[in-house]
């Protein structure tokens, strides 16, 4: 699992046990793993519910652990960080006040 990162925060969740228990959380930011936005099945495109398993029932807050039955490690999943264009202005912003180095 050294692919996968938090979603809240982006870091390695190399050390947490597989399977992920309900009480699993970030080392750095505490965040609970076994949430939906962690979940290959989510996707924040998707209908109402913003689960793409069909027999699931989607819990209301994603980003609280829950007890869903169709929950799945999202291998390789990036971290929730921003969007690009938030990760551009970032970027612009830093290298403002970075002093000209």
């Amino acid at each position: 699992m050294t692919d996968l990162l938090c979603w809240n925060c982006g870091a390695a969740l190399g050390d947490v046990p597989v399977p992920v228990s309900r009480h699993a959380d970030c080392p750095r930011c505490r965040t609970e793993v076994r949430c939906c936005r962690m979940c290959r099945y989510y996707d924040p495109r998707a209908a109402a519910g913003q689960c793409t398993e069909d027999r699931a029932d989607p819990p209301t807050n994603k980003e609280t652990a829950n007890f869903c039955e169709w929950f799945a490690l999202a291998a390789g999943r990036a971290a929730a960080r921003g969007s690009d264009r938030q990760d551009a202005a970032r970027a612009r912003l830093d290298d403002l006040f970075s002093g000209g180095d």
